[in-house]
């Protein structure tokens, strides 16, 4: 199977900024964002289930998510984002599998934000993992989302800590905003990387 790299780290850190590097650098790219947003497409079964459990609240006059909506509900009721994960999760984790079986670069990475265990991915060679200081993480996510202060900090409290993301990682990059220096690290990992994938 293909040299395989989790991709993780909090919101707000860099994530689809890394991510794109990669890409153009001729590395596939699987994200479990993207394959989330294809299985709540409107009309798609995955979403229909969604609807029944939430209600039609979640939907947009068009039929499509209203994904803020939908968080607004799981920010307050901590047991339906449980509800949530559970049904998603499996779903996300099978596509992902699927796309990497279809992978054609030297190695191939991972896009999981909420990774904090290997136990459900023992495909992954290493995971990198990308941290942020909390302030500038804050004020991103407000610009980027448009939402409130205290949406942003209940937004960050679903988010799983930080030292369990570390105990997984094998490899950490502290992002300061800095996208020079974002760049010379992630330019040394893909060199790292495609070394690794001639010894493994």
């Amino acid at each position: 199977m293909t040299y395989a790299i989790g991709l993780t780290g909090s919101i707000a850190t860099g994530k689809s900024t890394a991510a794109a590097f990669f890409e153009r650098h001729a590395i596939d790219i699987i994200s479990a964002d993207e394959i989330a947003r294809d299985l709540t497409k409107a009309g798609e079964p995955t979403l229909v289930s969604i609807v029944s459990h939430f209600g039609q609240g979640i939907l947009k006059k068009n039929g499509e998510l209203n994904r803020r909506a939908l968080r607004n509900k799981i920010i307050r009721h901590p047991a339906e984002r449980l509800w949530l994960e559970g049904y998603l999760h499996p779903q996300i984790r099978a596509r992902i599998e699927n796309a990497l079986c279809d992978a054609t670069s030297p190695y191939v990475i991972i896009e999981i934000p909420l990774l904090v265990s290997r136990e459900n991915y023992p495909y992954l060679n290493r995971v990198l993992l990308l941290e942020t200081e909390s302030s500038l993480q804050m004020k991103r996510l407000i610009a980027r989302d448009d939402c409130t202060h205290d949406d942003a900090i209940a937004i960050l409290n679903l988010q799983p800590r930080e030292e369990l993301r570390r105990t997984i990682a094998d490899d950490v990059i502290r992002n300061d905003g800095n996208p020079e220096h974002l760049e010379e690290a992630l330019r040394v990992l893909h060199q790292n990387y495609l070394n690794r994938t001639t010894t493994a």
